[in-house]
């Protein structure tokens, strides 16, 4: 299990501490519905603020890593792209 994760106490359903889960929802959001889900974002985002402690230099570290692997991807994507149109 990672160790940023744990069981909610009252369904013992794992879930992701409030640190992951931020960055979970802003890409998901992002990348995944292309900011096209409405306000409903922004009322997840700032219900988990208000009711869960972030790690502040943890998330903006976990932030440049996720943009690293974006980026690596984008530029596998487009070099395999220009690669198979030659």
């Amino acid at each position: 299990m990672n160790p940023r994760s744990g069981k909610d106490e009252f369904t013992a359903i794992c879930v992701l501490y409030a640190t992951d889960l931020l960055l979970h929802l802003i890409v998901h959001g992002a990348y995944e519905h292309h900011f096209d889900n409405g306000p409903l974002l922004f009322s997840d985002i700032a219900y988990l603020l208000e009711n869960e402690t972030t790690d502040w230099p943890l998330f903006w570290q976990l932030v440049r890593n996720t943009i690293a692997v974006v980026v690596a991807c984008w530029c596998w994507r487009w070099w395999k792209d220009i690669s198979e149109s030659k």
